[in-house]
């Protein structure tokens, strides 16, 4: 702003957006990630833009913002300059303030100094941490986060351990989460991010449209918190089919994103975010005749994808489309509009040339209302020969189905354990037949007839399987629905980030826990609030071979506050952990709900 351009006679203004802030500094680890981004002056549209590919990046320091006297930052130089970041261990550093100096040079010899966008603040001497094995990994961060190699990826999001530990990034967290489906407009959206550590975590959030250019957001979610991201209100979204992309930059998130819709939201569903994309998806359930069913693919890549999907039915050979997905973008298919697929039962098996995400929604319009109730799941990466699922209940009130597919060219042997809170295993072998799928219809089961129940499920050869619920009552009564896919292997801790409880629509969430061990397990259910609220702490213990079922009423919660949680086995005896949500859709006492699987840290 130039003040004296308005020539003497004052001109009002207005701000926004305006973000307060104080020095970057390192984060926990004694590291300060240094970012940037090179373009190649071409001045031409006839020369592409190649990113400084042929560019080295070459990094400095000094007290001011004079380049003068600047000093070389160990380990940073010549650089590739499309890496675009370097973790600079400040450890060793007199306290103070620096600016970062970027130089970078291409293959002509070009070359140009730029100065930081502001200074990082070392607030104290950073004494180098104890490093007893050598490997570059500090021994307290090894034993906070139980991880030992630095090579290794053990939340497989292609970041190594070593360069977790510099970036200040969760290594059992995935840095990026995808999910496929998403819109507003008719749809109320949101996304809830659960920040599981004490240390505050920085997302960017991607929102991917069809025909569109991203809209992209910064969030920051506090330390064991949660955070709830109201997507319709974000500029350029109001009226939207939109994917969403988040990225952990410093911390790490569980995120999940929730859907509602009609009159006081008489319909909704959750989905879990999907940790990296890939060229392979399947798909358990699927009916084109009752529901609306629809398969949502979201391309978060920089090139085109070239998509088959192969629907596999009840009965009949397989049906086979193709799809172009252009390269950050999202596209929707109605199974319903596809000629041998409407009508009928079916399973669906994605292949791509390019990696993408794959989640389903399935809609069903009842008692005199458009799409009176639906279900949504991701799609699973492999099929496997082992899954558990932890929710499931049976009577007057809900109909659970277990949806199998067995994408193989031969038939596989099916053995299925149903745990209940209390009593014997029920155990059932069956037989699926090569490129089919087989429901279950749980309630007809002698032993499962009024009781919740959960399921372990182990194959001859590689299946899927989800489980979907509905309810109240039967088949022409049914007011809503929710459904996900199983998880195909135990563990000793998990995170879920939806949750709510009371409020103006009376939420109710259960955490579902599924033992399919033969000891006991000693339960801690930890829920995560929003920021400034102290974390609520629940134990419990589930029998062995059994399930429990946890209400948000066992916590002392005020009424309306959202929340994420932590479940973990706190004597080590493997579980399997599930979450519903129900709420008083359209005035009608649990005439909403949805269900999602927890995220396995452990």
């Amino acid at each position: 702003i130039d003040v004296n351009e308005a020539g003497g006679v004052d001109r009002p203004f207005r701000l926004s957006n305006v973000k307060l802030a104080a020095d970057d500094e390192p984060n926990g680890s004694g590291f300060f990630v240094v970012r940037w981004r090179v373009s190649d002056a071409t001045f031409s549209r006839q020369v592409a833009d190649g990113g400084g590919a042929d560019a080295t990046v070459t990094l400095f320091y000094n007290t001011s913002d004079n380049p003068a006297g600047r000093i070389s930052i160990p380990g940073a130089v010549n650089l590739p300059a499309t890496r675009g970041y370097f973790a600079w261990n400040v450890a060793g550093l007199s306290p103070g303030t620096y600016w970062v100096f970027a130089q970078v040079t291409d293959a002509a010899g070009n070359t140009q100094i730029r100065p930081s966008t502001g200074p990082v603040r070392v607030r104290a001497g950073l004494v180098p941490p104890t490093d007893r094995d050598g490997n570059g990994l500090a021994d307290a961060w090894e034993a906070r986060y139980g991880v030992h190699s630095p090579t290794a990826d053990d939340d497989g999001d292609g970041v190594s351990n070593l360069d977790e530990y510099r970036l200040g990034t969760d290594p059992r967290l995935p840095n990026r989460w995808v999910l496929s489906e998403g819109a507003t407009g008719y749809f109320s959206e949101r996304l809830a991010l659960v920040n599981p550590n004490p240390e505050d975590a920085s997302v960017v959030i991607s929102y991917l449209r069809k025909g569109a250019g991203p809209v992209v957001r910064d969030y920051t979610v506090a330390g064991n918190s949660r955070l709830t991201v109201d997507v319709n209100a974000i500029a350029g979204l109001a009226n939207e089919a939109v994917s969403a992309v988040v990225t952990a930059t410093e911390g790490g998130v569980l995120v999940e994103r929730s859907m509602f819709w009609g009159d006081l939201w008489y319909g909704g569903h959750t989905g879990k975010g999907v940790p990296s994309s890939r060229t392979s998806w399947y798909l358990a359930e699927g009916e084109a005749n009752f529901f609306d069913t629809y398969i949502l693919l979201a391309n978060a890549g920089a090139n085109a994808a070239n998509v088959t999907i192969d629907y596999l039915l009840t009965e009949g050979a397989p049906v086979r489309r193709t799809y172009t997905l252009a390269a950050n973008s999202r596209e929707t298919i109605c199974a319903n509009d596809i000629a041998g697929v409407r009508g009928k039962q079916f399973s669906a098996s994605v292949t791509s040339d390019q990696p993408i995400t794959v989640e389903r929604a399935m809609y069903f319009s009842n008692r005199g209302r458009v799409w009176n109730g639906g279900h949504g799941a991701a799609a699973v990466e492999a099929p496997a020969t082992e899954w558990f699922v932890a929710e499931g209940r049976t009577g007057p009130m809900f109909d659970t189905y277990l949806l199998l597919a067995n994408p193989n060219p031969a038939p596989t042997t099916v053995t299925i354990r149903y745990l209940r809170p209390t009593g014997p295993v029920i155990t059932e072998e069956r037989t699926l037949d090569r490129q089919s799928r087989m429901t279950r219809y749980l309630d007809e089961i002698p032993g499962l007839e009024d009781t919740d129940v959960s399921a372990s499920i182990t194959a001859t050869l590689p299946i899927v399987v989800e489980r979907a619920m509905y309810w109240p009552g039967n088949f022409h009564q049914w007011e809503e629905a929710h459904a996900s896919a199983g998880v195909t292997s135990t563990g000793t801790l998990w995170g879920l980030a939806e949750g709510e409880h009371g409020g103006g629509r009376a939420f109710e969430t259960y955490i579902l826990v599924a033992n399919p061990s033969d000891a006991d397990a000693s339960v801690k259910l930890t829920l995560l609030r929003a920021a400034g609220l102290t974390p609520l702490v629940l134990t419990k213990t589930v029998p062995r071979n059994s399930r429990l079922t946890v209400s948000s009423w066992e916590f002392p919660l005020a009424s309306g506050e959202k929340f994420g949680a932590l479940v973990e086995s706190t004597n080590e005896v493997p579980i399997v952990v599930e979450r519903s949500l129900y709420w008083n859709g359209g005035g009608v006492p649990w005439g909403g709900g949805s269900n999602e699987t927890g995220i396995k840290l452990r």
